[in-house]
């Protein structure tokens, strides 16, 4: 079990008590991310920016040599994860791939420009070093730049019944990223982030133009398509009693966050189409079939999003798209 799968499984122990408990298990959780951050970059050992090979946004270079397309700045996967039980890679490389690599979230009006994917926010410079700390430990699926100065971190997901996807512990994954985020954008940290996140704008060809790095703060957010939540929330999928309690697990769990200092809680993100193969076009060519590799895009006109700050909104929205809740 990772570290934060372990600290993920502690806050859930304390749905049973009350919410100063609650709040407090948060405010734990936060501290032990930030103590593990404070832990590396005592050491040296810290990679927020190292140049060509990247930082804690772009991760090593080598890596990502058959997941860019260098020409467009588009993501690419292998064709295996066209399956049924692995399309959330594909999935959420579509979103990344949107045109400019960004989207608009029309409840606030605010323009997000994607800067990174699956960025190991605690990489390492010396894997010896800090033996307790892996580089893989956080693994955040987007990174984005919002047109109203918020670096913001999105944990995504697809299934909503799995102990490990569910959307409690999606929101808690997301904040680990959020954490990680605050710490970066501190006075200690800024000039070597802001040099990262420059270099993944120059990578991907995202334009950051207008961004007031002094102002900036970190946020964070769960996307999933919109069957994640209904079938979470929704009595059809379960019993009763068990989808009252997740999605009270869930508005407990909001509310704590939206008392705290530090990154904030940007809201649920709720994404079209589904993660189905059918919502995929296909965009390749040659080369890339000679490797089996494809470039996930969505079906024209598919994609959608809508943000619910908390469940109340997200069982509004719901309920206005046509999903019983």
């Amino acid at each position: 079990m990772s570290f934060l799968a372990d600290l993920i499984g502690k806050v859930r122990l304390e749905f049973r008590s009350d919410s100063r408990n609650l709040k407090q298990a948060v405010t734990l959780f936060k501290e032990k991310v930030t103590q593990c951050l404070i832990a590396l970059d005592k050491e040296g050992n810290l990679r927020v920016f190292d140049g060509e090979d990247g930082g804690v946004i772009r991760g090593p270079k080598r890596s990502r040599a058959n997941r860019e397309n260098k020409q467009t700045g588009s993501l690419l996967c292998q064709e295996r994860y066209l399956d049924d039980d692995k399309l959330e890679v594909p999935y959420f490389k579509a979103v990344f791939n949107l045109t400019d690599h960004s989207f608009v979230i029309k409840e606030t009006n605010s323009k997000v420009h994607l800067i990174g994917y699956e960025s190991p926010l605690m990489r390492k410079r010396n894997e010896n070093t800090n033996p307790g700390i892996s580089s893989r430990a956080i693994s955040c699926d987007l990174v984005g730049l919002t047109s109203d100065q918020r670096v913001l971190c999105i944990e995504g997901k697809v299934k909503p019944h799995n102990a490990s996807t569910d959307i409690v512990y999606g929101i808690l994954e997301s904040l680990a990223y959020g954490v990680c985020v605050d710490y970066f954008i501190s006075e200690r940290n800024m000039d070597s982030f802001t040099k990262e996140v420059q270099g993944c704008a120059k990578e991907f060809h995202t334009d950051i133009q207008g961004i007031c790095w002094k102002k900036m703060t970190a946020a964070f957010s769960l996307a999933a398509p919109k069957y994640y939540f209904s079938e979470f929330i929704s009595p059809q999928h379960q019993t009763p009693k068990k989808a009252e309690k997740r999605l009270d697990e869930a508005s407990q769990l909001v509310d704590v966050l939206c008392e705290l200092d530090g990154p904030k809680w940007e809201g649920f993100l709720i994404l079209e189409p589904p993660c189905c193969v059918s919502s995929f076009k296909k965009c390749g060519h040659r080369e890339l079939e000679r490797m089996k590799l494809i470039e996930p895009h969505f079906a024209s006109g598919a994609f959608g999003i809508s943000l619910a700050k908390d469940t109340v909104e997200l069982k509004k929205i719901l309920s206005f798209q046509g999903v019983e809740t």
